[in-house]
């Protein structure tokens, strides 16, 4: 699932804190603004994927912030979310009313502000995926304006923005290259000649850097030598532009890069595809091994086919105990489907390698951990992972958890749940970080479920989701039998919860049943 901007606006200096470590901590980019007022200047200069705003502050309300957003033609189609202590239907129904995509109410759950955020990207990726398929130009295209000269700023922007990109500028080099952590454009358009940094510099620099080497760069000057504009195009740049074209031609040069570049990267996609498309995915094991004590079974459905970010592994370890690994991944190399193919077959090599010679949870998640942060190929790539270490014959089981779901505990003699939630962070985020471990016993008849966020975020017309609640149900009614008629329970609830609705994610369901 993919992560992205969100701008977080609260007078509550409390508030914003515990929800920028949150939301930092899943791997979002975090923005946040005192009032509204704040707000509206800080998307002057940056648009977020999401906006995530409080009802009662000093001066403008949100539900006026939410308003003035809805009518601005550049934001207008940005998710926004009221987080509010004011609990009463009237209030739900105004906000909703204004134009929020939905309302949580505070004191709120963690949990429950990242699952509506979770929901909320995975509905811009695949409107995102649907505009790409039909030829449609994609949600509001951006582009990096680098110029030292104010007018022709103020009037490329204006005339940018009437076309429907978003804007970011910069004076130098230099400035651009520092806004450029922040923000990644469509396209950078950038003059030559500018103190500090240069256009050419700029261009060299992102040409050796590889997080930003691919986007699309166009020279935009005043000068028109012809050695000029040579040297500019042997640096990789895709067009160049003299000043003496009139601003109306400039944008529809800049519209023309940007569709020529999206073109060739959706015939790549479609090669991948039909490659991808037959290639069988070894990588995710087809059925369960033996386990003395226990029986297994779990069910596997990727999104629209498609390989996704869920993992699920059964490794044997020493002494003849098993390890049961489910995950979920996130990032935003996720974006490119075919990147998870490699990704998810590398996070699997690199849990076996941990897990040689250990036979601890908490040990294997920490290892896994280290050797992910110290690979700078997929640094910018973060899973959720929960291991449970099964020993034969007494059903004692151990486990640990990287921020995933917690699974569920059936037990059969009482009818009562216990959530099996670890404290241990995202996989990739820090080096050194230590996984504790925790301990269950399992009695015959007892049954564990594992499952990734597909299946308790599945949503109805409605907007509601599943829910842990309603698995707990399915669980309770058919956790008697054996596991592969619980999946199949689950599987089926889902769908008729769903009510023809399509699903958003992979969806994994991992049964455990001691015997």
């Amino acid at each position: 699932m993919m992560a992205g901007r969100v701008l977080f606006v609260d007078d509550d200096r409390y508030m914003r804190t515990v929800a920028e470590f949150l939301l930092r901590r899943e791997g979002y980019e975090v923005r946040t603004a005192t009032n509204a007022e704040e707000a509206l200047k800080a998307l002057e200069h940056e648009v977020p994927d999401v906006i995530v705003s409080d009802v009662v502050m000093p001066g403008m309300d949100g539900y006026e912030l939410c308003r003035r957003v809805r009518e601005d033609p550049k934001m207008k189609e940005i998710p926004f979310i009221f987080l509010s202590a004011k609990v009463g239907p009237e209030d739900r129904v105004r906000g909703l009313d204004v134009g929020a995509d939905d309302y949580v109410t505070k004191p709120f759950q963690p949990q429950e502000l990242l699952a509506k955020l979770r929901v909320t990207f995975k509905r811009l990726e695949i409107y995102r995926r649907q505009r790409e398929e039909l030829g449609l130009p994609g949600v509001l295209p951006s582009v990096l304006v680098v110029d030292d000269e104010p007018f022709w700023v103020k009037v490329l922007t204006r005339q940018l923005e009437q076309a429907g990109f978003r804007v970011r500028t910069a004076s130098d080099g230099q400035e651009a290259l520092e806004v450029l952590q922040r923000f990644r454009p469509d396209l950078i358009l950038s003059d030559v000649m500018m103190p500090h940094m240069d256009g050419m510099e700029l261009r060299r620099r992102l040409s050796e850097d590889s997080r930003f080497s691919d986007i699309p760069f166009v020279f935009l000057t005043a000068r028109s030598g012809e050695e000029e504009a040579l040297e500019g195009l042997a640096l990789g740049a895709d067009d160049y532009i003299s000043k003496a074209t009139s601003p109306q031609v400039v944008v529809q040069k800049v519209r023309a890069v940007c569709r020529r570049v999206e073109s060739a990267r959706r015939k790549v996609r479609r090669e991948l595809e039909e490659a991808t498309g037959r290639i069988p995915l070894q990588f995710l094991p087809e059925s369960p091994p033996e386990m003395e004590g226990f029986l297994l079974a779990h069910r596997y459905e990727p999104f629209e086919d498609t390989p996704g970010g869920d993992y699920y592994d059964y490794l044997p370890l020493r002494g003849g105990a098993l390890a049961v690994a489910i995950g979920d991944v996130m990032g935003k190399k996720w974006r490119a489907w075919f990147f998870s193919l490699a990704y998810l077959s590398y996070l699997r090599s690199v849990v076996r390698t941990a897990i040689r010679g250990r036979a601890s949870a908490g040990e294997i998640l920490s290892e896994v951990n280290n050797l992910l942060v110290k690979d700078l190929k997929v640094s910018e790539v973060f899973n959720t992972l929960f291991l449970m270490v099964l020993n034969p014959g007494d059903g004692a089981v151990s486990y640990a958890s990287a921020s995933h779901p917690p699974p569920l505990c059936y037990r059969a003699a009482s009818g009562v749940f216990e959530e099996l939630i670890g404290e241990g962070i995202l996989l990739g985020l820090s080096e050194g970080t230590r996984y504790g471990e925790q301990e269950v016993q399992m009695s015959p008849g007892d049954v564990v479920v594992l499952y990734t966020d597909g299946i308790t975020e599945a949503m109805n017309p409605s907007g509601e989701l599943y829910g842990l609640e309603r698995l707990k149900e399915v669980v309770a009614a058919h956790g008697g039998g054996v596991p592969e008629e619980l999946i199949q329970a689950i599987y089926r609830d889902v769908k008729e919860f769903q009510e023809g609705n399509p699903p958003e994610d992979d969806r994994t369901v991992l049964v455990v049943r001691r015997t």
